[in-house]
């Protein structure tokens, strides 16, 4: 006989697989296309197939599926061999089985479409990856030419491409208007607000910037983006906290919206806060802060020995080693000068208290970089519009919030108890 029909409906998906950032010629389309289409001409229908042609685009057909399907659950590539600060969660299907299952149902579209993530974030990126490819189809967006800053009450030619450029991704009407109004001053921060600059409603370097990224270069962004939410767990639970970390935000999801939110400051660039998925454990109020080696070392340590008196003044006692039971140590025992990574031992560790890096509370979750989300007592930090300022951990807005609904008067943790909780300094 000839291909069957199921040949169509895994081409349709595999022709589709642009829009999820992936390449349909990964999957062999075009060898499968070309064989199918030799079939029917070749007269399959009269039994004129040899079968070593059926057989080898049965081989192409199965070998698409799982490939696709792997592709699907669990991302194009292993997110480590990139970055070991990219964790996955690994997702685990037997595919040859949903193969088999899926020929005998007769819905092989149904079978991969139920392997992408589930969150509805993956879609509206696909939905706008989809937009994006159309608008790159239509030529893209123009460049606005590099020179002094754009505000309103200007005019000109670099107002026209301004207009053009933003009415391109639907920020304006498109216009021929030369006048730097209030309609495209409202546009530019409109434009800022969704690339996170500062929406001053004035182009100056930073949104020029943003707004001269290719067209092809932010489908490429949303490509990557698809990439990761493919990393994640297909289940991230009815309720979950979700750190965006570009946009130095943190979310309390509950049955796919936001009851809470609140800014956050994140990594450094060279101490960036990882990928990564964990179930919380445990909310700990009035934290020590066991100060992570590095940090110790490379941080701490040069600013004791510029002050003799910054441990005290900090609250920073030096402890025997990591094991728990360790001994307190005199300070002044101890060799600051020339500790290193290698040699320096001892475990500094910060009491609880207004001075504490942690602030008041910490949520903890098994991860193999020691990171957690926390207060903080430095709130200067959430003015700032980049929040780049940590050591790899997530700072919070509104942490006693966070943990008012985490706790959720579970065991009686009200509201009430865990404010007489922290006026204490007791760790609990």
């Amino acid at each position: 006989g000839c291909p069957s029909p199921l040949v169509k409906e895994l081409v349709g998906v595999m022709e589709a697989v642009d829009r999820e950032g992936l390449k349909p010629s990964d999957y062999h389309l075009d060898a499968i296309r070309e064989r199918a289409a030799a079939a029917m001409a070749g007269g399959c229908a009269q039994g004129k197939w040899p079968q070593e042609e059926a057989a080898n685009l049965d081989l192409l057909l199965s070998d698409a599926f799982l490939l696709l399907g792997s592709h699907l659950l669990g991302g194009r590539i292993n997110p480590e061999t990139l970055d070991p600060e990219w964790h996955a969660q690994r997702k685990a299907v037997d595919l040859p089985a949903l193969l088999k299952a899926s020929l005998a149902s007769r819905k092989i579209a149904d079978a991969l479409n139920g392997l992408r993530p589930p969150q509805e974030e993956y879609g509206r990126l696909t939905r706008a990856l989809t937009s994006q490819l159309e608008l790159i189809n239509r030529g893209g967006w123009p460049v606005v030419d590099h020179e002094a800053e754009l505000k309103h009450g200007d005019s000109g030619e670099r107002v026209k491409q301004l207009r053009a450029r933003l009415a391109a991704e639907g920020f304006i009407k498109a216009g021929d208007s030369a006048q730097y109004d209030e309609a495209l001053q409202g546009a530019v921060s409109a434009f800022q607000s969704h690339h996170g600059v500062k929406a001053t409603g004035a182009v100056d370097a930073a949104t020029l910037k943003q707004l001269n990224v290719s067209a092809q270069d932010r489908a490429m962004q949303m490509a990557m983006n698809l990439e990761r939410w493919r990393w994640l767990p297909a289940d991230l639970g009815r309720r979950h906290v979700l750190v965006s970390v570009p946009s130095y935000w943190v979310s309390l999801m509950q049955d796919g919206k936001e009851v809470l939110g609140m800014k956050a400051v994140v990594g450094k660039h060279y101490r960036r806060t990882p990928l990564l998925s964990s179930a919380i454990k445990a909310v700990v109020l009035n934290p020590y802060w066991s100060v992570p080696h590095k940090i110790a070392v490379k941080d701490v340590i040069p600013k004791i020995r510029k002050d003799p008196n910054y441990l005290k003044e900090s609250g920073i006692t030096v402890m025997t080693g990591w094991k728990d039971g360790g001994k307190e140590v005199d300070p002044k025992s101890v060799t600051w000068r020339g500790a290193t990574m290698k040699n320096f031992k001892m475990r500094l560790r910060q009491k609880p208290g207004p001075k504490n890096a942690l602030g008041r509370i910490k949520f903890t979750f098994p991860n193999k970089f020691d990171v957690y989300l926390h207060d903080t007592p430095l709130k200067e930090f959430f003015e700032q519009d980049e929040r780049t300022f940590s050591s790899g951990c997530i700072r919070l807005e509104r942490a006693f919030d966070l943990a008012v609904q985490l706790l959720d008067g579970k065991k009686g943790w009200t509201q009430e108890k865990i404010e007489s909780v922290l006026r204490g300094s007791v760790e609990t």
